[in-house]
């Protein structure tokens, strides 16, 4: 099976009743990205912003930046877009998600979709640049050709569009921040030493918060709970090393902090709907031992 099916697949279990369709507006000018900025307001929606002709500043309400020609501008949480510097020729695509596709999203792109970091944009080479937009317009093509398998067509594409933009992430990307120093800290602290502590009072405690001022100030911050952050976390890491490693599995929790291997299998299975052997089958990916 190749390897994006699995993120079709993992969608797939979610509950549909959580997951609208994404949406993608295209736009030809200041205006128009205005009106898409406006459209999609009213929704509380999470963004990712291609721009295939622009040259000017622009300002959200957590940075600033310079766009160009084949930039992509990721935004992980709902954001204002200043638009009164914007080029009034500029042009390019408008990629909304809802909250419970963001939340699937980071956990198949940590580094993309992680609201600590904020937004940030990427500098597309010329080659990613030209893969995004074909497929930015397969996703078009898709949002006005429905079919019974929608939903698995969208994120089959999505899946290798987040694959293009996260491998255009380099020293060159700009990256943003959130300023609250307790919840730096915090992020600071799980990066640090998630393998080794999953327990959120114990992080709370060295933020030097509680649990409850730490939870209030995650949902409101950046729209996920401390217990989530720590397990998306935990997911990337295992899925990095199931990727790139043959570790056996069994390892992998173990080495990840879980004390046994019924808990790590429990723990992957409920984030991906699949059992960490059965993700591996997914790409093919052959363990050097017998996994038990």
């Amino acid at each position: 099976m190749d390897k994006k099916l699995c993120f079709c697949d993992t969608r797939a279990a979610t509950n549909k009743a959580e997951v609208a369709p994404m949406k993608v507006l295209t736009f030809d000018s200041q205006k128009r990205l205005a009106q898409a900025q406006s459209t999609m307001a009213s929704t509380s929606r999470y963004t990712l912003l291609h721009f295939s002709k622009a040259a000017s500043k622009l300002q959200t309400n957590d940075a600033h930046f310079m766009l160009h020609d084949g930039c992509m501008l990721c935004l992980p949480q709902p954001t204002l877009l200043h638009l009164d510097t914007i080029d009034a020729a500029v042009q390019g695509s408008w990629i909304s998600f809802t909250h419970a596709e963001r939340d699937q999203l980071l956990i198949d792109s940590y580094s993309l979709f992680c609201p600590y970091y904020g937004s940030r944009l990427i500098d597309l080479a010329p080659r990613a640049q030209a893969r995004a937009m074909f497929l930015i317009a397969g996703l078009e093509w898709l949002a006005t050709h429905p079919s019974p398998h929608l939903e698995l067509e969208e994120a089959w594409v999505l899946q290798i569009l987040v694959e293009t933009i996260d491998g255009s992430i380099n020293e060159k990307t700009d990256w943003g921040s959130l300023a609250h120093p307790q919840l730096q800290r915090f992020f600071q602290a799980v990066e640090k030493d998630f393998r080794t502590c999953h327990q959120v009072d114990a992080y709370a405690r060295r933020v030097g918060a509680s649990s409850r001022t730490l939870l209030r100030m995650m949902r409101d911050t950046v729209g996920i709970t401390p217990k989530d952050f720590i397990a998306y976390r935990l997911n990337t890491e295992a899925k990095r090393l199931l990727i790139s490693t043959h570790t056996p599995t069994q390892q992998i929790g173990f080495d990840l902090g879980f004390t046994t291997a019924e808990y790590f299998y429990s723990f992957f299975k409920r984030i991906n709907k699949l059992s960490p052997a059965d993700f591996r089958k997914c790409l093919n990916i052959a363990p050097t031992v017998r996994e038990p």
